[in-house]
């Protein structure tokens, strides 16, 4: 029979202590007076907490549309459950479009509230075509239903108040995007 060798246990090695202990991580963040201005070393510069002038008239704007997209949303579709009638339309294409618009319009309007109130800016030319994008949008609807759709008050159970309501704050709308694209024209050059 053949007897296995016993097998070799190695002796753990031994690391020599250095001479010197390593020195504790550099600190990054240093504490500095509150007096002092730290330098900007970010890439994006945060506005004032407080616009002044042409961007506190852009703001009120921006917020003013905002409240006419829900304006318009709320009324248009508030109409039929108020008084539980149906659109009385042959084609209802225009008024839901419009309904998207203001939905549209409510998300475009809270990124501009973003953007005025935040850390990015935005390219000018590209505000400003979307903003021409709504005008028109909100331009075409509105005639088209002001023209095509009109719903005399009192009719179909007080359907078509809630329907002239949406309208007036579509017009509200339409009127309001010609100053947004005038402060934002300006604010390019």
């Amino acid at each position: 029979a053949i007897i296995p060798k016993p097998a070799i246990i190695p002796k753990p090695a031994i690391i020599p202590k250095p001479a010197t202990t390593p020195k504790p991580a550099t600190i990054l963040i240093k504490h500095t007076d509150s007096t002092k201005k730290l330098p900007n070393s970010t890439k994006f510069k945060r506005n004032a907490s407080r616009p002044s002038g042409r961007n506190k008239i852009t703001l009120v704007i921006i917020c003013c549309l905002l409240l006419f997209a829900i304006g318009h949303f709320g009324f248009a579709l508030g109409a039929s459950p108020f008084s539980g009638q149906p659109v009385p339309f042959k084609s209802s294409i225009c008024f839901y479009l419009l309904c998207a618009v203001a939905a549209m319009s409510f998300i475009y309007s809270c990124f501009r509230l973003a953007l005025a109130t935040g850390k990015c800016k935005a390219l000018a030319k590209i505000l400003i075509a979307i903003d021409i994008g709504f005008l028109m949008m909100w331009g075409a609807g509105i005639f088209f239903e002001i023209v095509k759709y009109a719903c005399p008050p009192g009719q179909h159970n007080g359907w078509c108040h809630f329907y002239n309501v949406s309208i007036f704050f579509g017009i509200l709308s339409f009127v309001g995007y010609l100053p947004l694209i005038i402060s934002d024209v300006g604010a390019k050059f």
